[in-house]
């Protein structure tokens, strides 16, 4: 995967020339921010299994971000590192009421590697590879041990709102965005409309 295609650009909106008003001012006005401190008082001896522990307890309580995390069943038990997780698409006139579910994997030596994040579902975004899985820097080479879930969650809701065009994951939705921004937020609102128009868990 090439980092430069998965790398976000929170201070360069896109140009009026080419996005319409509706997702130019794209805002998350639930205060949420992937460069967002959120103190979760993780200790460094803390192992992989109590880390992420932590991390689920901190979503259940997070609830004004309206996110969840679920860890899926794997039997004879549950598996703590594979989760499937919810977020709300960013607040403006073409994500407004949708609602994105993606499955996140933790690897053994995380919180030293990032998640593998993917949507469970297609979505229509330059930054989103036809393999469902998220182009973000966040969980690429800009990952640090002191980042969680919620900043990758964050960061992902926000990304949806201002896609990085410069070197994309999707080259059609990113042509299509450049030749064609309304035919693009059209596009964008026949994908939510199909398969994220609302959460699939009832606990929200």
């Amino acid at each position: 995967m090439d980092s430069e295609s998965c790398r976000y650009f929170p201070h360069l909106p896109l140009s009026a020339s080419l996005l319409p008003l509706g997702l130019q001012r794209s805002t998350v006005s639930r205060s949420c921010h992937p460069d967002a401190s959120f103190s979760l008082g993780f200790h460094p001896s803390m192992s992989n299994l109590e880390r992420l522990l932590a991390e689920q307890e901190n979503l259940v309580k997070s609830r004004k971000y309206k996110f969840y995390a679920i860890p899926l069943p794997e039997r004879p038990k549950k598996n703590i590192t594979r989760w499937e997780c919810g977020i709300p698409g960013p607040q403006d006139d073409v994500y407004e009421g949708s609602y994105y579910t993606l499955y996140v994997d933790f690897p053994d030596d995380y919180p030293f590697s990032p998640p593998q994040v993917m949507f469970k579902y297609p979505v229509y975004h330059p930054n989103v590879y036809p393999t469902n899985q998220v182009c973000l820097d966040i969980i690429g080479d800009r990952w640090k041990p002191s980042l969680n879930i919620m900043n990758v969650l964050c960061g992902i809701q926000q990304l949806l709102g201002s896609p990085n065009t410069r070197s994309p994951a999707n080259t059609d939705a990113s042509g299509c965005l450049r030749r064609d921004p309304a035919g693009y937020l059209e596009s964008v609102r026949e994908n939510i409309k199909r398969y994220h128009s609302k959460p699939e868990w009832r606990g929200l």
